[in-house]
């Protein structure tokens, strides 16, 4: 029933999308609360049953974090600062192992030998709110250092990756800084140690990130996703840590998300890239040259948002996942080899799906004999962050008679849901804000959270008029000039 609420609640929002927009004034202002008490109530999230949401699980990973052959999982949470740790058993069942403290808003989380060579898989996350890059090492069987190697970075990172990029055979870092307009590139100089960021000027509000060798020389090149500028911006690295710009490459609106493979086995890298305000996924042939030809547009129903790419039903072709934030569904493209692709399972995901990763369905022997039999690859499982439910959900991806499936096995819990703090509030308030919501207080489960306008606030008459008794409403775009007028009226404090 709570999941139903949940689910309910965001998808009015959601589906409000082409009603009236918000009206500047109204010809009769309201009376603002009448005592200090009313203007003060908490700003809950969540709807009018007490339930509120605490942990907010935004992105996950998948590793083998203790040696064991099996899976593992982690996952980072929003608004409570920290990264759940679920062991595997191997058996597609996973026990929550432990919780580790982030920096404020861990939004991007990637699992690497990160800090020197040792093999053992370790964890980096980047934090919108802190504006800093946590490192936490691993030892090899599970665990992870509690105090992290903090890497400052620019303002509101927003996504990570990691790849070698001055040959050394050490891991570095890329991190798109949302408010800065910049591409941070830290250099990995062993033993934990990590250089001053250098920065690339990338578009306006870069987002999404990819890295692979995108013009063929071998060499790591970074693609990433402009919102603002409704592009991708592409930097060709020299091998030796230096990068150049490759040129820039048109896409729908808000590009968000990006993917990267070889869709049609040519040998050349191409790029999917999933939207904020667009129920599509756009394809991109790569020319091999670091640049990239028109694009093969997927029109979904499912309004996919965070996406993944990768051969998900052992076929040998990349496919692509995709998570539904609103539909609140998990779904998969197969792909044919040849940019097209068929419609494959989907699931219910939980409320607010975002983040997901994929699982190793069986894990392969390390050595087997010679006379044994190679295994085609299982069908792989996927784990999925259901933000709004603060848990995760599991589904083990299983192939019968040619027809590949998708069988939900169990969510583990990132947490308590317990009232948010203040800073929780304002971390969901702002993530809300960059998807284009302009929530507001409705009557029943609309409620998304109940702002809180002072009188001494800026405008704070016209933030009475305009969200007094109006239910919860979705602007189109997020960059119309009329939302950008009312969100810096009403939240002067909150712009990025």
């Amino acid at each position: 029933m709570i999941k139903k609420i949940l689910f309910v609640a965001l998808a009015a929002i959601c589906f409000q999308a082409q009603a009236a927009p918000l009206q500047a004034a109204r010809t009769k202002p309201l009376d603002p609360p009448s005592s200090p008490a009313a203007r003060k109530k908490p700003v809950y999230i969540g709807p009018p049953d007490g339930l509120y949401l605490s942990t907010f699980p935004y992105s996950i990973v998948s590793a083998d974090f203790d040696g064991d052959g099996n899976p593992d999982i982690a996952v980072s949470n929003l608004t409570s600062d920290t990264i759940t740790i679920f062991k595997g058993l191997g058996d597609g069942n996973f026990v929550k192992a432990a919780d580790l403290p982030t920096d404020s808003g861990p939004v991007s989380l990637i699992a690497g030998d990160f800090t020197g060579g040792s093999g053992h898989i370790d964890l980096a996350v980047a934090c919108w709110f802190g504006d800093v890059v946590d490192v936490f090492r691993g030892d090899g069987h599970g665990h992870f250092s509690e105090k992290a190697i903090k890497i400052p970075v620019g303002s509101s990172p927003a996504c990570i990756r990691s790849a070698d990029f001055t040959g050394d055979g050490l891991q570095d870092f890329a991190v798109s800084n949302f408010n800065d307009d910049s591409v941070a590139i830290i250099f990995n100089e062993g033993g934990g140690l990590f250089s001053t960021p250098v920065y690339l000027g990338a578009g306006r509000e870069p987002d999404g990130l990819a890295v692979g060798d995108f013009n063929g020389d071998g060499k790591p090149d970074i693609a990433v996703a402009c919102g603002r500028d409704n592009m991708i911006r592409m930097f060709l690295g020299d091998g030796n840590g230096t990068f150049r710009e490759g040129g820039d490459t048109k896409t729908g609106l808000r590009p968000a998300y990006l993917a990267t493979a070889d869709f049609n086995d040519d040998k050349k890298l191409d790029l999917a890239v999933g939207y904020h305000n667009s129920a599509s996924i756009s394809v991109f042939p790569g020319a091999g040259d670091g640049t990239f030809k028109k694009p093969v547009n997927l029109v979904s129903r499912l309004d996919p948002k965070f996406i993944i790419a990768g051969d998900f039903n052992g076929d040998g072709k990349p496919d692509i996942a995709a998570a539904s934030v609103f539909g609140g569904k998990l779904s998969i493209l197969l792909g044919k080899g040849d940019f097209t692709f068929a419609e494959g399972p989907t699931v219910l995901a939980g409320t607010s799906p975002r983040g997901l990763a994929a699982l190793a369905a069986n894990i392969q022997p390390a050595a087997r004999p010679e006379a044994a039999p190679a295994r085609k690859p299982a069908p792989a499982g996927f784990a999925v962050a259901a933000s709004s439910d603060s848990s995760v959900n599991v589904f083990m991806g299983v192939q019968t008679g040619g027809f590949y499936d998708l069988l939900f096995k169990d969510n583990y819990s990132t947490g308590f849901a317990n009232p948010p703090d203040e800073k929780a509030q304002r971390a969901l308030i702002r993530f809300y804000l960059r998807l284009g919501l302009l929530p507001g207080e409705g009557p029943g489960p609309e409620v998304i959270y109940r702002p809180y306008v002072s009188p001494e606030e800026k405008a704070a008459w016209t933030a009475w008029e305009l969200w007094g008794d109006r239910p919860a409403v979705v602007l189109p775009r997020v960059y119309d000039d009329y939302f950008d007028a009312v969100k810096r009226e009403l939240f002067p404090d909150f712009m990025y």
